[in-house]
């Protein structure tokens, strides 16, 4: 019973019309009070001991990551290196908070991949987690959340704005998911996978390969970098809830993304909340330290 009262007020949760009829400030406090038991029976549903978890604070690159690893999938499968739609990468990589759940595709040892915005829960034993420059990820979840649902709802600050209000919620959003994610991160790196977005930027062929033999996806160089290089940010980065194009719907949110960027800003959140901004500036540097203690290690059991 109360599975069922959960599930329809999470799915309330993505109506547009009530999200504009009643108050922000309602609006998170119900979707507050029934998420987490609402979260318990997805995770009890949907996850076992060989579920993979692709994890990242919304707009961190997690979405790039699945449609790769689905056409690595898919390859695999089918023996053909192919660009996969939304539909079809939900075959291979779908979305543990999803309303519509699709059967699990299994690899390897019988694994299964799950993607989620969740923070780290004891009954997630493998994953790969992926960050990035916060506010960069804060105003690119900005630009989505106002093309996909309409509106901006975030908790109500006080003689703040909205924009300043969602500034300072988002950051203690990403605070708190990658700090419940830091310890296992620490603790058991060979079942948990950290990637930075801003390297994989800058070198896919190599980190998509290291995420490859992390999930023992046994691939050859050349299918590598097709793989690595197949999608560009308007297949991946686009909102879906648009009759636009993907290229009109990525200048469309390049647009929103440069009204709110003075907002969305280092500078603005220290003036804001000094000690909000410091947090998250120690959040960055623990990740940061972690990923090259990781890299530095795997280096010397190379040379070994």
């Amino acid at each position: 019973m109360l599975g069922e009262i959960t599930t329809k007020i999470k799915d309330l949760s993505h109506s547009k019309t009530l999200r504009r009829i009643i108050p922000a400030s309602m609006f998170i406090t119900l979707h507050s009070i029934f998420r987490l038991p609402y979260y318990h029976k997805q995770i009890s549903q949907r996850v076992d001991e060989n579920t993979i978890l692709l994890a990242d604070y919304p707009r961190c690159g997690i979405g790039w990551l699945r449609f790769v690893l689905s056409s690595a999938l898919h390859l695999e499968n089918k023996g053909e290196i192919l660009k996969l739609n939304h539909d079809q990468m939900h075959k291979y990589a779908p979305t543990l908070a999803g309303r519509v759940f699709h059967k699990a595709y299994r690899f390897g040892n019988d694994y299964n991949l799950l993607k989620t915005h969740y923070r780290y829960d004891q009954r997630f034993k493998k994953a790969v987690v992926i960050y990035r420059d916060p506010f960069k990820a804060i105003r690119s979840y900005y630009a989505h959340q106002l093309m996909e649902e309409g509106s901006i709802i975030t908790r109500p600050y006080r003689g703040l704005s909205r924009d300043d209000s969602f500034l300072i919620s988002q950051a203690e959003d990403f605070i708190r998911f990658y700090q419940s994610w830091l310890f296992k991160l620490e603790k058991d790196p060979g079942n948990f996978f950290l990637l930075k977005y801003e390297d994989l930027l800058s070198n896919p062929v190599e980190l998509f390969s290291g995420v490859f033999d992390f999930l023992n996806i046994e691939l050859n160089a050349r299918d590598i970098d097709k793989l690595a290089n197949l999608y560009r940010k308007e297949d991946v980065s686009t909102p879906l809830n648009t009759d636009k194009s993907p290229e009109e719907a990525f200048r469309d949110k390049a647009e929103i993304i440069n009204r709110i960027t003075p907002v969305m800003t280092s500078e603005n959140l220290k003036r804001l909340n000094p000690g909000l901004e410091e947090r998250l500036n120690q959040v960055m540097i623990k990740l940061d330290s972690l990923r090259k203690r990781i890299e530095l290690k795997k280096v010397k059991i190379n040379e070994k």
